[in-house]
């Protein structure tokens, strides 16, 4: 069985990846991801649609990264601790402004130094999507018999 990572940015800092520079709709004084009121609501349609959707899922064969951004309101670490506690797959990680600028980075070192042998299925899943409850099994299943590294892409997702 390879391994299979699924990683979602929840609250990370928005930065075009191109040019390196802040959003737009973002400054320094008003910070939309550390937001409390904003939070609130994305905390809500995690849990109901995104987490209960892997909480459910019918293969526990995969670690749930879910990125946050290290300032995140104290208020919300108990309910991120919850959710550790209800599944053991769910793996917050928590990033600086800088780490948050180069989160593939953080991402490609983490995924060497803790599988540094053999094949890596990877996922990424926004923070409020919600999945059937086959969807790892599926990925997984697809994946099993390809041996060559292979990259598979959806970019206007998958139905």
């Amino acid at each position: 069985m390879k391994n299979h990572v699924i990683m979602t940015r929840f609250n990370l800092r928005l930065v075009d990846n191109k040019t390196g520079v802040q959003s737009p709709n973002t400054n320094l004084q008003k910070c939309p991801w550390l937001d409390v009121e904003y939070l609130k609501y994305r905390f809500e349609i995690f849990e109901r649609y995104t987490f209960n959707s892997f909480l459910h899922q019918t293969s526990s064969h995969f670690q749930w990264l879910v990125f946050f951004h290290k300032d995140t309101p104290r208020e919300f670490l108990d309910k991120i601790a919850e959710f550790q506690v209800r599944m053991k797959q769910f793996v917050p990680v928590f990033l600086d402004d800088k780490e948050c600028d180069n989160w593939c980075a953080y991402v490609s070192h983490y995924l060497l130094e803790h599988y540094p042998a053999g094949s890596i299925i990877t996922t990424r899943v926004d923070n409020d999507d919600c999945v059937h409850e086959t969807f790892v099994e599926m990925i997984q299943k697809d994946m099993c018999d390809i041996n060559t590294k292979t990259f598979l892409t959806y970019p206007k997702g998958l139905q």
